[in-house]
């Protein structure tokens, strides 16, 4: 619920700041973009988050993950960065997501 209000909040932002022009399309298609381009800036950050954890430990997010699952003694920084890693990744493919949704 909490997410519908803010995107509901971010339309009201967005059309107060615009002047009507009488087009529904015209309002529609600037909505659109501005999510998209919403969208992609918030991707990009995140793009550049998992390139740091990846270039950090040479490794994708799944052969990573398979590996601080599965090491005998427990590395505190890596399920660190494991947790922070895994929160990036599931962002960035919710918003992967909804990118092709608008």
């Amino acid at each position: 619920m909490k997410h519908k209000k803010i995107v509901k909040d971010e339309i009201e932002n967005f059309l107060k700041m615009k002047i009507y022009t009488g087009s529904t399309d015209v309002m529609k298609e600037e909505i659109e973009d501005f999510f998209r381009m919403k969208f992609f800036t918030e991707l990009t950050l995140i793009k550049e988050k998992l390139s740091l954890f990846e270039k950090k430990y040479k490794s994708d997010f799944s052969h990573f993950e398979t590996l601080v699952k599965n090491a005998e003694e427990e590395n505190f920084e890596h399920w660190d960065d494991y947790m922070e890693w895994k929160a990036f990744q599931y962002k960035y493919n919710e918003l992967q997501e909804r990118v092709h949704r608008v």
